[in-house]
């Protein structure tokens, strides 16, 4: 008899688009069995895929787990991966990134290879050093991770007690690290909130065509998701 390989238990943490295209692909292999939050009960799951698109709300799911979750390993999976969710992702403590493009196989595959890997601690320092070994292409116009992580929730307009809460940073290194990402950008506040650098800096991903709004201060101080808000055209993509 052949051995077989042990059931992976995955919970889909999200509701959205991704998550039914992920049943759809997932449910064909025998040996991952597939859990949202509403019938997971009382399982603990070997995997928990985030599909946020906004890598600030991944962040915050991340931190609202049930503390008996804390065993499971979490995936992030994204259609692409920029400089922003690079260093969010590092900041947490996340190593296991999946892009959406995989094909069935390939997929089915990494999560096997992910749910059957043993649990391993690493410390900030070898999280850092692994991110930046082999994500540093990522990095542009000289920043570091962490320097566009605060950049983009600065840009995005997050005020400071739901960064806080969202990053656990203090106000003095958040500050100190925005300034240099600034310096570095030969950019200031004021121009910052040009739209071009909300979406070049805010971590923002944007496919398809869409339209130009202008987004004042005080919408991103109300909803900083308001960013990505579907502006999908169909047909004409004239803008108006």
């Amino acid at each position: 008899m052949e051995n077989q390989l042990p059931t992976i238990d995955v919970l889909l943490y999200q509701d959205d688009p991704i998550t039914l295209s992920l049943q759809r692909v997932l449910q064909r292999y025998q040996d991952i069995t597939l859990f949202t939050r509403k019938d997971i009960g009382d399982i603990i799951p070997d995997i928990i895929i985030f599909t946020e698109i906004d890598p600030y709300r991944c962040v915050m799911n991340l931190r609202n787990m049930l503390p008996a979750y804390h065993k499971a390993r979490p995936v992030y999976m994204r259609k692409y991966f920029d400089s922003v969710s690079i260093g969010l992702m590092q900041y947490v403590g996340v190593i296991d990134l999946l892009s959406t493009d995989l094909k069935p196989e390939e997929l089915y595959f990494s999560l096997k290879t992910i749910g059957i890997s043993p649990i391993t601690s690493l410390t900030q320092k070898k999280v850092t050093k692994f991110y930046n070994k082999y994500y540093d292409y990522l990095r542009t116009d000289g920043l570091t991770f962490k320097q566009s992580m605060v950049l983009g929730a600065r840009v995005r307009g997050y005020s400071w007690p739901k960064t806080k809460l969202l990053l656990g940073m203090n106000q003095m290194r958040f500050r100190m690290e925005c300034n240099l990402a600034k310096k570095k950008l030969g950019l200031n506040t004021k121009t910052l909130r040009d739209l071009k650098y909300v979406f070049r800096y805010g971590g923002i991903m944007v496919e398809g065509k869409f339209k130009k709004y202008n987004i004042y201060r005080r919408d991103r101080i109300k909803n900083p998701g308001y960013y990505i808000i579907p502006r999908t055209i169909v047909g004409d993509s004239t803008e108006k």
